[in-house]
């Protein structure tokens, strides 16, 4: 890619007057690119404290599809999927335990691979079909776990019927990632779905859902290289714009600034945008 007098890798770079005023900028990294415009003091808005997470909302399932895009997934070539389900008698466990339980069954399966290993783990509320809580949603954790070891069936269930102290049947499972695209298309479809019956309240959860998804080890992930280009003209930003717009928008939204695109699109989009400023 041919070196831009915008992009920030470069040594020595200054705004423009007309930049000073208003700061056009994209970032690409992997499989998202982001376009912003905005001052170049941005507001800095008041701090908001968190409240209960009460569900898996749109915004986090944003951020979540954000972050998969950003990972290198071909230098992730395998890795594992495990299941790991409360039984109906521990079903009920608060968010505190839960998140105790998942590092302790963590902390198991590294020193059995004795080594450290990138994770990311989705909890998920699902309405169960049977069972003591029929019809309510109970949690369940699901780990995308970054290794090219095998776990045995056999040890990924007792760690985790030690872990919850269960007694009588239990669930869990293993199944192997045939390469990192495939991870990442499963990481996509399906840890970033929304439950079938998202609330706003707690009628239909057994218990308090708490964070949705997270990741252990995370600086052990490859990640790609971020090329960030601010300060372009208005004739440069308005070119990407007519570019990208079509890829991200049917069109409802053609006076849009700045908005965020994953996937395919991104990529389509990259080429676009490399093409504009080389």
């Amino acid at each position: 890619m041919a070196s831009t007098p915008y992009n920030q890798r470069e040594t020595g770079f200054r705004l423009s007057q007309a930049a000073k005023k208003i700061r056009n900028s994209v970032f690409i990294k992997g499989k998202l690119v982001v376009l912003k415009t905005y001052l170049t003091t941005p507001p800095v808005a008041d701090p908001v404290l968190r409240g209960e997470i009460k569900e898996f909302s749109p915004g986090s399932r944003f951020r979540l599809l954000k972050k998969i895009a950003t990972i290198d997934w071909d230098k992730l070539p395998q890795g594992l999927f495990v299941t790991l389900t409360y039984p109906d008698k521990l079903a009920s466990a608060e968010t505190k335990t839960t998140t105790m339980h998942r590092h302790h069954w963590i902390r198991y399966m590294e020193k059995y691979l004795c080594e450290k290993v990138p994770i990311l783990w989705r909890k998920e509320q699902q309405r169960r079909k049977s069972g003591d809580h029929v019809g309510l949603h109970v949690q369940h954790y699901h780990l995308c776990i970054f290794t090219d070891k095998l776990l045995p069936h056999e040890l990924v269930r007792d760690w985790w019927r030690r872990t919850i102290k269960a007694v009588g049947p239990l669930a869990t499972d293993v199944k192997r990632m045939d390469s990192g695209e495939h991870a990442a298309f499963y990481l996509a479809k399906y840890l970033s779905k929304r439950e079938s019956s998202p609330s706003l309240d707690y009628v239909s959860y057994l218990t308090k859902p708490g964070r949705a998804w997270g990741f252990h080890r995370p600086q052990l992930l490859p990640y790609h290289p971020t090329d960030s280009f601010v300060g372009l003209t208005e004739e440069q930003y308005e070119a990407i714009l007519d570019e990208t717009r079509p890829l991200w928008s049917d069109g409802s939204a053609r006076t849009w600034q700045s908005f965020t695109l994953l996937g395919q699109q991104a990529e389509e989009a990259a080429k676009k945008i490399y093409e504009i400023l080389a």
